[in-house]
């Protein structure tokens, strides 16, 4: 094989950083459990061959970890290396590759295995005495290679020789191949390495976009892209909060969960099959047991997130499509689907994050639908019938309440024409629509309190945000840039106020919302609230300083880059911003209105658009 290298110039980086996947065996294979020995040790700040890196006057590299990245179908170790230039990473592949190569020549002996071994097994006992803490971290290990995997992998591990890791080292880098990213400062230097992948110079093409609208009414968008080789979408179910029946509440979310439990010519576990089969990832709802992954939950929308690669669109969409067309909805699978969901309804009961969050939202959105839990009460969950669910399931999916946004490495039009095929068999009318009013804001400031029995206290303060311009949201954006990063500065690094603190402004098709959020001990509440409404108090007096300014630019458009790497948070952004109305290339647009936000036009925003008079508080915990 071919190592491959993708390099990328960004301002936001102050260093170079480099990341290398290299093969390695599947938790399945018996050459894993010396592999992982080896990638521990690889890692370790004593005793790593690749400390190499790090030595010297005029060390090659600042830092480097290796760990060990595991998947159903394939495995990879990782490294990552962080470089004060960028000129330093020839010599830094090559030193690597000459190390990974030498690795079989290394006589290990029993205490180097007992160095990585019995850390490791004290560590999982001591875990194992905070159950909360463990099944947290344990949950997606046991998701992945079962239980079985974890009650022998400690016994596995014992068994290796140190033969073992001389013998899987000359297996899999004898001659190591990688796939990795370069991310740099921008430089006009030519550097050797950016041709490390290319054997032939691939001439570079365009990216090309696509948008067309099938005769059920399906709006497709597809970004083709030549130097992709993924195949991911995302599937936008529209209006989602306002097109649940009243009594219903969280019938969107199961609805969801349901599409993959079965159709008329497969089983839920044929369909696990057959992603499989296709090295496919898809994600319908938010992970519960990974903290803050709900950045793409919303009560504007529904999500199908599907990554795949290039060599199986075809099979991606028909399967898709008939997740979409054929869902049965089995009684059994209606009914563990219930289970789970009532589960973690129950579990979020303790949640003063989550209490809190959604106190904020019935309280700001009153009448509108807005106002209702994403995931439903205990109450409307239980109520929600195989017949509900089939109905809701005809409306919510008819073609024209969704939108299919597609970012991949083949022409656009091939891909229109396969989605066309399939897709275009889709049927359903969606209800007609109801005219939503648009919600009022709070009159004076409208307090809310819930009593959660923790350790902790949330605290949610905003209010609701007119319908402004593209280039206005882009100013309101830098703003709570601005905001955020005096937040995290002043109450959580120098005060020590808060476990989390943030803020966010979110956008509707005629109106945006913003709120500050703090996660604190019940005794600094009066501190934590004063703390964010001086910071805003400020904004509204003060100009920021230029210095201030450039980096909530920097903040923001290196945010959108990062979240924008993966093809499928791509096709997810794309279908976002087409719902809203700020057409699909809404990011580049955005990135171009950047440099043109004033330190005047952040204080005009903050004395315009953030009312200190009128907003809500709302707070969960122990006060």
């Amino acid at each position: 094989g071919q190592s491959k290298l993708e390099v990328k110039q960004t301002p936001q980086a102050k260093s170079t950083y480099l990341n290398l996947a290299f093969p390695a065996p599947v938790f399945t294979e018996s050459e894993y459990y010396p592999f992982e020995i080896l990638a521990e040790i690889l890692n370790s700040q004593e005793a790593s061959p690749l400390a190499i890196l790090t030595e010297g006057k005029d060390p090659l590299a600042i830092s480097v970890s290796a760990y060990l990245d595991v998947k159903k179908e394939f495995s990879t170790l990782n490294l990552s290396i962080v470089a004060d230039s960028a000129e330093k990473v020839h010599r830094i592949l090559s030193t690597t590759s000459e190390v990974l190569k030498s690795l079989k020549q290394i006589k290990f002996n029993r205490a180097d295995l007992d160095r990585v071994i019995i850390p490791k097994k004290t560590s999982e006992y001591l875990l194992a005495e905070r159950p909360h803490y463990y099944w947290m971290m344990k949950a997606p290990v046991l998701a992945l290679a079962g239980w079985e995997f974890m009650e022998t992998e400690f016994d596995k591990l014992s068994e290796v020789k140190p033969r073992d890791l001389q013998e899987v080292a000359g297996k899999y880098f004898s001659d190591p191949v990688y796939v990795g990213t370069v991310v740099m400062p921008p430089s006009d230097k030519e550097l050797s390495f950016t041709n490390v992948s290319q054997a032939e110079q691939i001439e570079e093409k365009e990216v090309s976009y696509l948008r067309k609208t099938l005769s059920n009414g399906l709006t497709v968008l597809i970004k083709s892209n030549p130097a992709s080789k993924v195949f991911a979408l995302n599937i936008l179910g529209k209006d989602r909060a306002s097109s649940e029946p009243e009594g219903k509440e969280g019938i969107a979310d199961f609805t969801n969960r349901m599409l993959l439990q079965g159709t008329k010519s497969k089983s839920a576990e044929q369909i696990e099959r057959e992603l499989q089969s296709i090295g496919a990832e898809l994600q319908v709802v938010d992970n519960p047991f990974i903290p803050y992954d709900d950045r793409y939950l919303s009560p504007q929308f529904t999500y199908f997130r599907f990554e795949s690669i290039d060599e199986f669109a075809t099979k991606s969409l028909e399967l898709i499509s008939d997740l979409l067309a054929n869902s049965t909805f089995p009684a059994e699978k209606i009914e563990e689907t219930r289970k789970e969901i009532l589960a973690l309804l129950k579990k979020d009961q303790n949640s003063p994050s989550k209490n809190c969050g959604q106190l904020f939202y019935q309280t700001l959105f009153r009448q509108h639908p807005y106002h209702q839990p994403l995931s439903g009460r205990i109450e409307s969950v239980s109520s929600i019938t195989r017949e509900d669910l089939q109905q809701f399931y005809l409306k919510f999916y008819a073609p024209s309440n969704l939108v299919i946004a597609v970012a991949t490495g083949l022409p656009a039009e091939e891909v229109f024409t396969i989605l066309e095929k399939k897709f275009s068999k889709l049927s359903g009318s969606k209800s007609e629509a109801k005219d939503q009013p648009l919600p009022s804001g709070p009159k004076g400031i409208q307090t809310a309190e819930k009593k959660v029995e923790s350790q902790q206290l949330y605290l949610y303060l905003g209010n609701l945000l007119p319908n402004l311009t593209d280039s206005q949201k882009v100013i309101a954006e830098v703003a709570n840039a601005i905001l955020a990063s005096r937040l995290g500065l002043n109450l959580r690094e120098k005060q020590g106020l808060a476990y989390s603190v943030s803020s966010a402004v979110r956008w509707d098709k005629k109106f945006g919302w913003f709120y500050s959020y703090i996660g604190t001990s019940p005794q600094n509440f009066e501190v934590a609230r004063d703390g964010i409404l001086n910071e805003i108090k400020k904004l509204k007096k003060e100009e920021v300083s230029t210095e201030e300014l450039e980096k909530a630019r920097q903040d923001l458009s290196g945010s959108i880059l990062m979240s924008r790497l993966s093809s499928v948070n791509q096709a997810f952004y794309m279908s976002v911003n087409e719902y809203l109305g700020s057409g699909y290339q809404r990011d580049t647009e955005f990135l171009a209105l950047l440099p043109e936000v004033t330190t005047q036009d952040v204080k005009s925003a903050w004395q315009s658009w953030f009312d200190l008079d009128n907003y809500v508080l709302a707070t969960a915990g122990k006060r």
